[in-house]
């Protein structure tokens, strides 16, 4: 069966095609949650100078930034809990989430 191309029964309106041409694209980030990943970017890179190595195995330089109660809000730079880890350390923890609960790496909401 061969489909035809779907027909418009009226013209587009004049202002409908004006603004295709004048129309910005939608943020993918709100004005606040923007400000919030700058502050969260510069005490990141603060915290990771002060533990170059991995809280977790001594052993790795540390990559990320592990948040023992989540990302949200305030809790986003709230150096009280963040962890230095390393990649294989940061993927263990969320891959064994009764582990890190049972050790201190993750903390109950």
């Amino acid at each position: 069966m061969k489909r035809t191309p779907l027909k418009r029964k009226t013209p587009l309106r004049g202002n409908y095609r004006n603004s295709l041409k004048t129309h910005r694209p939608m943020r993918r980030v709100s004005k606040r949650r923007a400000k919030e990943n700058k502050q969260y970017t510069e005490v990141r890179k603060q915290y990771l100078t002060e533990h170059p190595r991995c809280q977790v195995c001594s052993n790795a330089k540390a990559s990320d930034i592990h948040h023992r109660r989540g990302r949200w809000k305030s809790r986003l730079t709230e150096v009280a809990y963040f962890i230095a880890v390393c990649r294989p350390c940061h993927e263990r923890i969320h891959h064994n989430p009764a582990w890190a609960y049972e050790v201190g790496l993750l903390i109950a909401r």
